[in-house]
């Protein structure tokens, strides 16, 4: 019975992930997209009537994380009103029509709606689909089920990054239309509403059937957790999170303040910046393989360590790979930087090792995809009681996602004023604060309940 409900509950979830795959895509799309409408690759088959300027490049790359900062906004009130399920729904009708924008545009204004309208698909799954997973899974498979989103994003990224060498920009915009429709009919038609919604709605009923159907009509199982349900609804109705228990409480003040930093710190580490910009970088770099080749490589690099850190999280510990991913940032840009102003500014001919620089920008992915990355977001369900959890949670994907805008959007502007060299040395001095940051400020949460937790961050 056991194999059925897990057979079921792996679809449900494997199902709602295919819109992450979908947003793994939105994400990779800006980096073999932007040297192909700038002119520095393929120039003959340039869909636009002219090459991007500088400014053209930062809004088409930005305006997904601002799109999705903006629609993260009202997510959460949505989820409560008209239901996880149909929040999560309605994020691919945006996706639809954006990538029809990328497929089928002839001007850059419709290659900006559509990237806008990419964003405000991507927003409500940031936050729905962590929730919505949490509430249908079961006890004993609920953390396996929760890296589920951080590997299908993962598996997007490769997917649409390994394709583009042997097709032309609309056969991708038309591939990524698709997954978003194959996601709605599924979805929408197999799989149910979350019984916590219904509790919460006081539709018992709906609630029960709901569950049932996710546990393969076990009763017995549904008579136990229904309760729990309940009771867990009743209780977060009871005590709602605010602003003002910033202020009230200093333990969630400190680990708000935790939090927020990480993100911050994730975000402004320049990783985005390196990945929506990659290939234009490879291709600053003159490396002597194929600029598609080296996005290939990286691609894999970043899927390979994110299964790997699955099994390391609660063996090395969250400070550990935290410490360990700044570290790897800080050297890595430093090794960056030097050969970008190397080729710059002096006559030694760095192409000449190239590969250095290609070494380089892997162990950057690979450092933020085994710590930064996917432990900044475990850490934030760790530090708060579980009526601040979701509040929390928003606030956090809100910051990270106008960061990754203010990062997607600065980057061109700082490299054509400081050079692509300094830009890599300004984002290891912020990693270096970073460093200091996790290393006072950081709690150990590996193996600690929340109590434990709360304690440590007394102050």
């Amino acid at each position: 019975m056991s194999q059925k409900i897990n057979v079921f509950l792996y679809f449900s979830v494997v199902t709602v992930n295919l819109a992450t795959m979908s947003m793994g895509g939105s994400y990779a799309w800006s980096s073999p997209a932007i040297p192909r409408l700038n002119g520095q690759i393929d120039p003959d088959h340039n869909p636009l009537p002219h090459n991007l300027t500088p400014t053209e490049e930062s809004w088409l790359a930005s305006l997904l994380p601002l799109g999705a900062t903006i629609s993260t906004i009202i997510s959460g009130y949505l989820s409560d009103k008209i239901g996880r399920k149909y929040t999560i729904l309605s994020s691919s009708l945006p996706t639809i029509i954006g990538f029809s924008f990328l497929t089928f545009g002839k001007d850059i204004t419709h290659f900006l709606c559509g990237r806008f309208l990419c964003g405000l698909g991507c927003g409500p799954l940031f936050t729905i689909i962590p929730i919505y997973v949490g509430e249908v899974a079961e006890s004993g498979n609920r953390g396996v089920l929760g890296c589920t989103m951080n590997f299908f994003m993962t598996l997007g990224n490769l997917v649409f990054l390994l394709i583009p060498p042997y097709i032309n920009l609309r056969v991708l915009g038309a591939i990524n239309l698709v997954i978003p429709i194959i996601f709605a009919l599924i979805f929408g038609i197999f799989v149910p509403e979350s019984p916590y919604y219904y509790a919460a709605k006081n539709q018992m009923c709906k609630a029960k059937k709901s569950l049932l159907k996710l546990r393969c009509n076990n009763s017995e199982i549904v008579k136990e957790e229904l309760p729990i349900i309940a009771r867990s609804v009743e209780e977060s109705f009871a005590k709602k999170a605010t602003f003002k228990d910033i202020y009230r409480d200093k333990v969630i003040m400190r680990a708000f303040g935790t939090a927020l930093g990480l993100v911050f710190f994730q975000q402004w580490s320049g990783c985005n910046a390196v990945f929506f910009y990659m290939q234009t970088i490879f291709e600053e770099a003159e490396v002597s393989l194929s600029s598609d080749f080296c996005i290939t490589i990286v691609a894999i690099v970043q899927f390979i360590t994110s299964a790997i850190v699955l099994s390391v999280a609660d063996r090395f510990g969250r400070r550990v790979l935290l410490l360990f991913s700044t570290s790897g940032h800080i050297l890595n840009l430093i090794v960056i930087g030097t050969y970008f102003c190397l080729k710059d500014y002096t006559m030694v001919d760095v192409v000449r090792v190239n590969w250095i620089l290609i070494v380089a920008i892997n162990l950057f992915i690979a450092s933020y995809s085994i710590g930064m990355g996917p432990i900044t977001f475990t850490m934030i369900g760790e530090l708060f009681p579980p009526h601040f959890k979701g509040f929390a949670a928003t606030c956090s994907i809100f910051l990270c996602l106008f960061s990754t805008f203010s990062v997607t959007n600065l980057f061109p502007f700082l490299k054509n004023f400081l050079g692509t060299g300094m830009t890599c040395y300004l984002y290891g001095i912020i990693c270096v604060f970073c460093y200091i940051f996790v290393y006072f400020k950081v709690p150990e949460t590996r193996g600690k309940s929340l109590p434990e937790i709360q304690k440590m961050l007394l102050p």
